[in-house]
């Protein structure tokens, strides 16, 4: 059985939010202790709580579907699926916050020293890296039928 693309797209998503809401009580923790930690984190029973990332990946997501080119926007889909309850970073915080008061151009740094708005000059790049990945799937898959 073939599996198309889109399902590809659809396990990494759900698998990266699946890593990240298992892993992220133990972001952090050495990786001596990470054996000692997991047996645990595996057998409790229990919600796992998906994290910042995960609310990020799926912003991108969606602004990627959307076929948008605009960083703008892609800091609108963030600033709309923030929600602080899932532990954003200083900098992110201020940046979304920034651009959800009507400071779009606001930069806030990071302790990594990115801000959300150069990020998404990234995003832009790589997702015309996507696009021709996708292109030349279509491309092959239409070569093989």
């Amino acid at each position: 059985m073939a599996v198309d693309l889109r399902d590809k797209f659809r396990g990494a998503l759900l698998g990266t939010a699946l890593g990240d809401s298992f892993g992220a009580p133990l972001e952090g923790a050495s990786g001596t202790h990470l054996p000692d930690l997991i047996s645990p984190r595996a057998g409790a029973p229990g919600t796992w709580r998906p994290t910042d990332d995960t609310q990020m990946m799926l912003d991108v997501a969606e602004w990627l579907l959307a076929r948008s080119e605009d960083p703008e926007a892609l800091l609108a889909r963030l600033a709309e699926g923030y929600d602080a309850a899932l532990g954003y970073g200083h900098g992110t915080k201020q940046a979304l916050h920034a651009y959800r008061s009507g400071r779009p151009g606001a930069r806030a740094r990071s302790s990594r020293g990115a801000t959300v708005p150069r990020a998404t000059v990234r995003v832009r790049e790589s997702r015309r890296s996507l696009a021709a990945t996708w292109a030349t799937h279509r491309a092959r898959s239409r070569s093989r039928a």
